[in-house]
């Protein structure tokens, strides 16, 4: 079975060398758990670490080519990853923050994402509901667009339809300040995954849970996305938030952000160049193209 990027990273030599052509050992790890770089490339690994990483290092699909010619295509030679269906009612982001030379962190933010919904009453249509309701008039295009396939249906009277399914702000999905959940068992359970995963010091868990109560006590939720130094504190999409707090709120995420890299950098980290970065964006552009439509 082959091994996880965070399983190969604990077998790797951890010196940072770049000799690789990776900035760090974990970046390394990560590529080659994916199956896009040969253990060969890091010239420093013990025979022991060769022999257990062995099949970590071979693609799980060998590589073929389908076709001939100008039209042929490769195909195989990578890892695919598939993620389960969370089938859990409730969604929230939770931000968590640790300084590299600090045992435990913080949590930053807490957002409970609300789904829209409409109610049937039997005359109107799927279009009909959602241009009258008071809230979902405001996302008619989004979610007209979403549900084009149905829009003229009468919904039955008491039946529910989700007008969202994935909790993203610009998808239609609303953002409610959750700080109210926090607490020491969240924040522990919370240290734990995040420190399960080397350097990582930044970062917001995107979990569907059980229940509020639940979530408190840091039981019950299943991970469904993991965002890096990207991440936002979500709940400042709040209806409720004022833009002088907005503000504030994002001035200081940015200020520990800094302060993050800053220590990091003390400690021997450097940051990407401006030629490498650039072409990380571009493969992720690429890479967005790609993604099927979010809903």
């Amino acid at each position: 079975m082959a091994l996880t990027g965070v399983q190969i990273f604990k077998l790797l030599p951890k010196t940072n060398c770049k000799k690789c052509g990776f900035p760090t050992c974990l970046a390394f790890a990560m590529k080659l758990a994916q199956g896009g770089v040969e253990l060969s490339a890091c010239p420093d690994v013990s025979e022991e670490a060769k022999k257990t990483l062995g099949e970590a290092s071979a693609p799980p699909i060998r590589s073929f080519e389908l076709g001939s010619g100008e039209k042929a295509v490769k195909m195989g030679g990578e890892t695919v990853l598939f993620q389960e269906l969370s089938h859990l009612p409730n969604e929230a982001g939770i931000l968590y923050y640790r300084f590299p030379d600090i045992e435990k962190g913080a949590i930053y933010s807490i957002t409970l994402k609300k789904f829209p919904r409409i109610v049937g009453d039997g005359t109107k249509s799927i279009a009909e509901l959602i241009l009258e309701d008071q809230r979902a008039r405001f996302c008619a295009d989004i979610y007209l667009h979403r549900h084009r396939k149905s829009i003229n249906r009468i919904l039955p009277r008491g039946e529910e339809l989700p007008l969202v399914f994935s909790g993203n702000h610009c998808q239609g999905a609303i953002f409610r300040d959750g700080s109210h959940l926090e607490s020491e068992e969240l924040k522990d359970i919370i240290h734990q995954i995040f420190s399960s995963m080397p350097e990582f010091y930044y970062g917001r868990l995107d979990v569907k849970f059980l229940s509020d109560e639940q979530l408190t006590r840091g039981k019950d939720f299943q991970i469904v996305e993991i965002n890096g130094a990207g991440a936002e504190a979500t709940h400042i999409w709040d209806s409720k938030m004022t833009l002088k707090k907005a503000y504030r709120i994002l001035f200081r995420q940015f200020k520990i952000l800094f302060e993050i890299g800053a220590r990091n950098r003390r400690r021997g980290f450097r940051p990407l160049g401006p030629i490498r970065l650039i072409k990380d964006f571009l493969n992720y552009q690429a890479l967005q193209r790609k993604y099927p439509e979010t809903n």
